[in-house]
């Protein structure tokens, strides 16, 4: 062994012999994810998963990652993708085609990396690894998670059987962006809650969230304008009275009412009004004072920028 080698053989050990505190923290892993780009909804993500605690914590065995329902997982995507076997894993060879992202960790004074892997039946490999913590036999075996699929929607990413040997200070599992993202970000906008659950070796539980903000969506689509609920009631009215007019509209409006004889085409009386988006029905007195008695056309006509619609009755004055 060289003198280099030797020397940083002998700091790892020393951070060994040291790294057990007289009083242990409480445990209270916190979870950080950061998803790019969050301004383009739909489309395929990198996104990293950061868990730190403090030295003094009880080190994790398992993890769970609960993605919100909208981040999926593109199947097309993982297609294109080679699956790593379990004996390429335990060896430490898996081909390059099937690396997705990276991984670090922070431990005893030393920085562990290596790449993440897709497996076989829906796991995914993690790979820490430093020269010095292999030279004492403390470097860690390669770590399988698994994804799960909620009844309701939405993924879980899970790690058992974590390295206990030591506490990690900082984890972080980063997924590649295009083009070898696996992800894609939701299609809609608005904040969505990524929740760690943890399960410390002595058995202590904790639960931490992050959440991620998508934006820049189009503004939804503005509805057909629409006039509905329209009647005429009562259809034959005494002369002098007044039947009534009700209708509903979907939004702000414009609306003429108009009374004329049958037959004719002219307007013996006419009302016009702008009728507010706030109150969708609307009811109207169509009065027949100064008319007499026969058959009118009586016609309703809403208008809503371009767009207008009409309806037409005949009331009877008797």
């Amino acid at each position: 062994m060289d003198a280099r080698r030797l020397t940083l053989a002998l700091t790892a050990a020393t951070a060994l012999l040291v790294a057990a505190p007289a009083a242990q923290g409480a445990y209270a892993p916190k979870l950080s994810v950061t998803v790019k780009p969050t301004d383009q909804p739909g489309s395929r993500i990198a996104l990293s998963t950061v868990v730190t605690q403090a030295g003094d914590e009880d080190p994790t065995k398992s993890a769970r990652v609960k993605f919100p329902i909208g981040f999926g997982l593109d199947l097309r995507a993982l297609q294109n993708v080679a699956a790593c076997t379990p004996a390429q894993r335990d060896a430490r060879a898996c081909p390059a085609a099937s690396r997705l992202g990276t991984a670090t960790a922070m431990a005893l004074g030393q920085t562990l990396t290596g790449g993440v892997h897709l497996g076989v039946n829906t796991t995914i490999y993690i790979f820490l690894e430093n020269a010095t913590l292999r030279l004492l036999g403390q470097e860690p075996k390669p770590i399988t998670a698994r994804i799960e699929f909620r009844p309701g929607g939405g993924t879980d990413t899970v790690l058992d059987e974590l390295p206990t040997d030591f506490t990690a200070t900082r984890f972080e599992l980063a997924l590649d962006g295009p083009p070898k993202s696996i992800l894609n970000a939701p299609t809609r906008c608005g904040q969505f809650p990524f929740v760690g659950q943890f399960v410390g070796k002595g058995g202590a539980t904790a639960t931490s969230t992050s959440s991620v903000t998508i934006t820049n969506c189009p503004p939804p689509p503005v509805p057909a304008f629409t006039l509905t609920r329209v009647s005429l009631v009562p259809r034959s009215v005494v002369l002098g009275r007044a039947a009534t007019l009700r209708y509903r509209v979907n939004r702000a409006a414009t609306v003429e009412i108009t009374v004329r004889r049958a037959g004719t085409t002219r307007i013996l009386a006419r009302k016009r009004f702008s009728h507010p988006a706030n109150k969708p029905n609307g009811r109207i007195a169509v009065g027949t004072g100064g008319l007499r008695r026969g058959f009118y056309v009586v016609t309703l006509r809403a208008k809503s920028g371009a767009v207008a619609r009409t309806r037409v009755f005949t009331l009877r004055v008797r």
